[in-house]
């Protein structure tokens, strides 16, 4: 290959964008307060909090019986506010150990 050709240009400009991204981590509904599966993939915890918040009140307006009834369980929770924040802080946790 060429000094500077146009394929390890290409290259250069791939492994700077790659190099400097960081790895997105993932957490399920389910670890989230939720009642499923689903895998959010977000670089922070407010980001991927705002994922399984979003999912949660879609499956809600669904109908979702295992999704309302984590809701249900958060709105418990939610109504003691140092406890919510001591839970939103030990998910915070689990998502800065991933």
């Amino acid at each position: 290959m060429k000094e500077n050709s146009h394929e390890q240009k290409v290259y250069q400009n791939v492994f700077l964008r790659t190099s400097t991204l960081k790895a997105m981590k993932t957490m399920k509904c389910s670890e989230l307060g939720g009642a499923c599966d689903m895998e959010f993939h977000a670089n922070s915890f407010e980001e991927i909090a705002g994922m399984s918040k979003k999912h949660g009140m879609e499956m809600i307006h669904a109908g979702d019986a295992g999704h309302i009834k984590a809701m249900s369980k958060m709105s418990e929770l939610m109504k003691t506010p140092q406890l919510m924040k001591e839970w939103f802080e030990e998910k915070r946790k689990e998502f800065d150990s991933l």
